[in-house]
């Protein structure tokens, strides 16, 4: 859904928010009751940055007040600039339990990091890339959010021909995030050329 103005970008954020709101947060079982004790995250570069308020990281682990934020600086999207951010956080850090990244790319940089230094974290990433998934398969990374680029692609595809058609559709589609780990990675596990795309009555709901 392209964004033209402030006043879209707004109204979106405060729909995402809405819909966020409504759900309970659920936060990962190694978050529980103070499990992991640190965490650093990679956030987006600023020019990208949403947030309302410095305080949004923290406001993510409110469930699990033992969880503390201990660094979130940009890696750009790319793996070896999370890999020398990563350098930098564990020479700053003797304790550093979960890295949280942006994607995938910079998990996976982080990964190399800790490798290199002989130090454990656990990882996550976000994009649901068959690299991420693979680490997923042979536990070196925790997680992956798939946003499921090609659903999007099979739902963007269809809805131009149905526009052409004069068939209806919907100003925006919402897509939801896939949480990948060791317990599910099979459903990710699929090479593109083999995946079929779904009905559009199985995700655009009159």
């Amino acid at each position: 859904m392209p964004l033209r103005s402030v006043a879209e970008v707004q109204s979106f954020l405060a729909r995402v928010a809405s819909a966020f709101a409504a759900k309970t947060f659920k936060p990962h079982a190694t978050f529980k009751s103070g499990n992991a004790q640190t965490l650093a995250a990679y956030a987006w570069p600023r020019r990208y940055r949403l947030r309302r308020s410095p305080g949004d990281e923290e406001r993510l682990f409110e469930p699990e007040p033992n969880v503390k934020v201990l660094a979130s600086q940009t890696g750009n999207f790319q793996r070896n600039m999370a890999l020398q951010v990563t350098e930098n956080l564990l020479q700053a850090h003797t304790q550093i339990d979960g890295i949280l990244a942006a994607n995938d790319a910079m998990a996976l940089g982080a990964i190399e990091a800790l490798d290199a230094a002989n130090r454990k974290a656990l990882v996550i990433g976000m994009n649901g890339t068959k690299e991420a998934i693979d680490a997923v398969k042979t536990g070196k990374l925790l997680a992956t959010g798939d946003c499921d680029g090609f659903l999007q692609g099979c739902m963007g595809t269809m809805a131009a021909v149905r526009h052409l058609r004069n068939l209806p559709v919907p100003r925006e589609v919402i897509f939801p995030i896939t949480v990948f780990d060791s317990t599910n990675f099979q459903g990710a596990d699929v090479p593109y050329e083999q995946r079929m795309c779904p009905k559009w009555e199985s995700i655009v709901k009159d």
